[in-house]
C-alpha cells in the first residue's frame, strides 16, 4: 500500500495482529455486535482506526447485511420548532444506537411525500418515518421491503407514537372552567392533522361536560401560523366577544394577541387566550400565555428507540410524554398562577 492509498480493514487488522472480522465487529455501529469483542481489543481497534484514518465502508456493509442502519424521516416543515425538536430527540437516540437519520420536508403535500419516500427508498433506508399523515386517510404508496411508519400524527389507524393530545384538550377545559371562563371559541389548526382533531375533541367534550359553552360556528380551522390566527380571530370577534379563545398552537395564539391589541382588548381581563405546545417565547410575552406543554425531544427519543427495537426483532416500550397545563396571565386575570 502506498502512502496515498486509504487504509483498509485488512491493513488495520494486520497492524494489530487480529482477524479482519474482529476488527469489523469492534467498529460495528451495532452495540450488540461490538459486545462480542473483548473490551480491551475493541479499544485498541478504535484507537488504531482513528490514528490511521480508517473509516468503515457502510455501503459495503449494507450490501452484505441487507441493512443500512439508517432511518428516513419525513416532516411537514423542518423550520417548525416542535417538529425540529422531535427530530433532535429522534436523531440523538438513533445515533446512540448506531443508526443515522436523514430528514426531508414534505410541505404537508401527499404528492411530495410520495416522491420523497421513493427517493429515500432508493438510498436504502431501513424504514421511513413520516410525521405528515392525514387524518382518516391511508394514502401511502406500497414499497416492498421498506416499512413506512407514521409518527406524531396518525392517518386511518391510531398509533402510540404521539402525545396524548385529547388529554391536553381536557386539561385546557378544566382550567378554563376552574377560572370561570364558561363561553369559548376555538381556533383549531389544520383539520387534516390528527393532533388538531384530538386536541379539539378532548377540549370540547370535557368543556361541555363541565358546563362550558361553545357555538359550533365559533370552532374555526386554521394553519399553524400567526397570520392564520389573526384571520380567525377577526372572524370570531366580528360575530361576538367570547370569554376565551382556545387555540391549537401558540403561534395561532400570537395572532389572536395581535388582533386583541388592535381592538383595545386586554388579554387575561377582557379575553382569555390559551395556546398549545408551550413555545419558549410564550412565557415571556407581555402577558404570558397559558399553554399546554409536553416534552418534544422525549417523544423523538421514544420514536427512535421503539422503531429500532422493532427493526431488530425486539420489543421495547418507552414512556410517551404526557401533557401539562402551564397556567399563566392570559387566563389568570393578568397574573401568573403561583
Amino acid at each position: 500500500m502506498s502512502d496515498e492509498d486509504p487504509p483498509t480493514l485488512a491493513t488495520l487488522a494486520r497492524s494489530l495482529g487480529v482477524h479482519p472480522s474482529t476488527a469489523s465487529r469492534a467498529l460495528s455501529p451495532d452495540p450488540h455486535v461490538r459486545a462480542t469483542v473483548a473490551a480491551a481489543t475493541a479499544v485498541r481497534v478504535r484507537e488504531a482506526a482513528e490514528r490511521m484514518g480508517y473509516l468503515p465502508n457502510r455501503v459495503g456493509a449494507s450490501l452484505r447485511t441487507g441493512r443500512s442502519r439508517s432511518l428516513g424521516v419525513l416532516v411537514p416543515h423542518t423550520s417548525e420548532f416542535v417538529v425540529g425538536s422531535i427530530y433532535e430527540g429522534l436523531d440523538t437516540a438513533a445515533v446512540e444506537r448506531g443508526y443515522m437519520t436523514f430528514v426531508a420536508n414534505t410541505f404537508d403535500d401527499p404528492a411530495v411525500r410520495t416522491a420523497r419516500m421513493a427517493h429515500m427508498r432508493q438510498w436504502g433506508v431501513d424504514a421511513i418515518l413520516y410525521a405528515d399523515a392525514r387524518h382518516g386517510i391511508e394514502d401511502l404508496p406500497r414499497f416492498a421491503g421498506t416499512p413506512c411508519i407514521p409518527i406524531v400524527r396518525w392517518g386511518a389507524t391510531p398509533h402510540r407514537l404521539h402525545p396524548d393530545d385529547e388529554e391536553g384538550g381536557r386539561l385546557v377545559a378544566r382550567h378554563l372552567v376552574d377560572r370561570g371562563y364558561l363561553d369559548a371559541a376555538v381556533i383549531t389548526g389544520p383539520e387534516h392533522a390528527s393532533t388538531t382533531r384530538d386536541r379539539v375533541a378532548g377540549f370540547l367534550q370535557e368543556y361541555r361536560r363541565l358546563g362550558g359553552h361553545v357555538d359550533d360556528d365559533l370552532v374555526l380551522a386554521s394553519t399553524f401560523e400567526v397570520s392564520s390566527g389573526r384571520q380567525a380571530a377577526v372572524s370570531i370577534l366580528e360575530r361576538r366577544l367570547p370569554a376565551a379563545i382556545v387555540t391549537g398552537h401558540d403561534l395561532i395564539a400570537l395572532g389572536v394577541y395581535g388582533i386583541a391589541r388592535e381592538r383595545g382588548l386586554e388579554i387575561g381581563a377582557d379575553l382569555g387566550v390559551v395556546g398549545y405546545n408551550d413555545l419558549e417565547l410564550s412565557a415571556h410575552l407581555s402577558v404570558p400565555l397559558t399553554s399546554v406543554s409536553w416534552d418534544f425531544q422525549a417523544l423523538g427519543r421514544a420514536i427512535a428507540i421503539e422503531t429500532i427495537a422493532w427493526l431488530e426483532g425486539r420489543e421495547e416500550r418507552v414512556e410517551i410524554p404526557v401533557p401539562r397545563l402551564m397556567a399563566r396571565a392570559s387566563t389568570c386575570g393578568g397574573e401568573d398562577e403561583r
